[in-house]
């Protein structure tokens, strides 16, 4: 609903209280709506409820991203073989050049802003390329996320490299076939996120995540 797509966004962020008074005029929905909704988002984590205050954001730590990122290396491995697997479908191949040549253009002149759009044309032919619907409506909801973006933006010049690099190895699979290489080079990519994640100062972290 549209309360957990402004929690995911970072519209709500944060330690941010939420009333049912407030959800209700923000929202124009009726109270019970907004009890049943907060009841959902509290049972999946995403709210604490504090009696007779309202709710708060819980703020996301280390290791729920790790968790979050552990699925998405199970998703994006699967797609990447979904993708090799489907390459002599009509249009995957221009698909696969199209991000290809993007990724050699970005490693000549490495930024962050064309990092954040490297990032989108990399999942989104990933996930077109699947050929599953839900990974792909999934990924559309997801890319919107503050948090993707602060991240991304966050990125050192060599990082930028490194991620483009990789999104370039397993496009080259993906175009030459190879599912099992696309996979893992796939999986692979995930991880290196949490790894740099978790390296994160304190700091730096709560700015990303929880500002």
């Amino acid at each position: 609903g549209e309360i957990t797509e402004r929690i995911t966004s970072g519209d709500f962020g944060a330690r941010q209280r939420l009333t049912e008074a407030q959800l209700m005029r923000e929202l124009n929905v009726s109270r019970g709506a907004v009890r049943e909704a907060i009841s959902r988002l509290a049972a999946d984590g995403l709210l604490d409820i504090e009696l007779n205050k309202g709710a708060i954001v819980r703020a996301i730590s280390r290791q729920d991203l790790a968790d979050f990122l552990q699925v998405r290396a199970l998703f994006e491995s699967f797609a990447a073989r979904r993708a090799a697997e489907r390459i002599n479908e009509p249009g995957a191949r221009e698909v696969a050049q199209e991000v290809l040549e993007h990724c050699r253009k970005l490693e000549k002149t490495p930024s962050n802003a064309t990092m954040v759009d490297n990032d989108t044309i990399y999942h989104d032919a990933l996930m077109d390329l699947s050929g599953n619907a839900l990974m792909a409506a999934e990924w559309r909801r997801m890319h919107r996320s503050r948090y993707r973006l602060g991240f991304l933006l966050s990125l050192d010049s060599d990082q930028v490299l490194e991620t483009v690099r990789h999104h370039r190895e397993i496009f080259e699979a993906i175009q030459e076939g190879d599912a099992d290489l696309a996979a893992a080079l796939a999986g692979k990519n995930v991880r290196l996120v949490n790894s740099r994640i978790q390296r994160l100062d304190n700091q730096t972290f709560e700015r990303i995540f929880n500002s």
